[in-house]
């Protein structure tokens, strides 16, 4: 099971962040230019020439797409539910890593190639960004612990479950 962990973590977690971003530019009609995964340990998505409301939702397709895929997406099978499961952490630790980039952006110590301080960058007045930043990753980790399942999933695959 530590294979279908890894593949989750680093293919499909990395294709579904991605994926958000694509997504959102899209259907705000703005032109992609490059798209690159697994390049230099990160994953990069260049938009050209997009207003800053946009570039702001473009960055937060990262993390809404993964959410609304473990949300929406229920498996049976214990290799596609592993994979699920690990998902659901990774969503929780981008969730966290949010919050520190945030306040790393605030007290102007800001993270190099991290969506939330384009975000932020994107905005020249940075305290309404930040509320809107905080409200969103407040609303995505009530979204990921309200769930009560992630802590019978844990259980589930400590005890040996499905195997």
């Amino acid at each position: 099971m530590l294979f279908a962990g890894l593949f989750a973590a680093i293919v499909v977690y990395p294709v579904l962040h991605e994926f958000g971003h694509i997504l959102i530019a899209f259907l705000f009609g703005v032109k992609i230019e490059d798209v690159n995964l697994f390049s230099e340990l990160s994953v990069v998505c260049m938009a050209d020439n997009a207003e800053p409301i946009k570039v702001a939702l473009i960055g937060y397709g990262g993390i809404i797409i993964p959410v609304v895929f473990e949300y929406l997406i229920s498996f049976k099978w214990f290799v596609f539910r592993y994979i699920s499961f690990s998902i659901k952490v990774i969503n929780i630790i981008a969730i966290v890593n949010a919050y520190v980039s945030l306040a790393l952006f605030v007290i102007g110590r800001p993270s190099l190639n991290n969506d939330i301080t384009v975000i932020m960058s994107a905005y020249d007045n940075g305290l309404q960004m930040t509320v809107i930043v905080l409200i969103i990753s407040l609303y995505f980790s009530i979204i990921s612990f309200r769930d009560n399942n992630i802590m019978n999933d844990f259980y589930y695959f400590v005890q040996g479950n499905g195997a």
